[in-house]
């Protein structure tokens, strides 16, 4: 069955997470009744939120939150996030690689992307009470072991893999990325000179 992507959280209605979780064998007889939406999270490209989810009856097999991921408001970022593929890299992540890594990744019970790539979502398993670690005051030990069990995980389901590395969203992804790295070149002036003397 193919569903519509919502190209805004409004449009993720109790009648489409009906259909979702339905297609994704989790909900019984019940259906979802009520979809509470709130940002969270410091999303620098995407717009996510967090879906509380009311069921017309008990769903012991349902979740009771999910993620939802959809391109940035901001017509800058979102524009970035097209132009340099970061978009359609994580949906076709979702898509095609996520469930053969050995790594702990968020089930998704929905990603696409439109063909004419103007629009995107994923609707993720929720992974709370689990954090990202503060990118300014760094991580604990522990933190950074969790990331180093995670990182060779990673690599050793993946490491050669000519299935993964045939893939052409990989090579245009790893290309794009290239050409992304000029754009650091470009801002830092502009980052030095707006907070330099703001920085240790």
């Amino acid at each position: 069955m193919s569903l519509p992507i919502p190209s805004t959280v409004h449009e993720i209605t109790p009648e489409w997470l009906t259909a979702v979780l339905r297609a994704h064998g989790v909900l019984g007889p019940g259906a979802v009744s009520h979809a509470a939406a709130e940002p969270f999270g410091t999303g620098q490209i995407g717009d996510c939120y967090r879906l509380e989810i009311t069921y017309s009856q008990a769903e012991p097999s349902a979740p009771a939150t999910l993620v939802a991921k959809l391109p940035a408001a901001d017509p800058g970022s979102r524009g970035m996030g097209f132009t340099y593929g970061l978009y359609s890299t994580e949906v076709r992540f979702y898509q095609e690689l996520a469930a053969r890594l050995t790594i702990r990744t968020p089930v998704p019970y929905f990603a696409a992307m439109a063909t004419t790539g103007e629009r995107f979502l994923l609707l993720l398993e929720d992974l709370s009470p689990a954090v990202t670690c503060d990118q300014i005051s760094g991580c604990t030990i522990e933190q950074a072991c969790l990331v180093a069990d995670q990182a060779a995980a990673l690599h050793a389901s993946s490491w050669d893999d000519p299935q993964i590395l045939g893939l052409d969203w990989i090579r245009s992804s790893h290309e794009k990325w290239l050409a992304f790295l000029g754009v650091f070149a470009q801002a830092e002036p502009v980052f030095r000179e707006r907070y330099g003397r703001e920085l240790e």
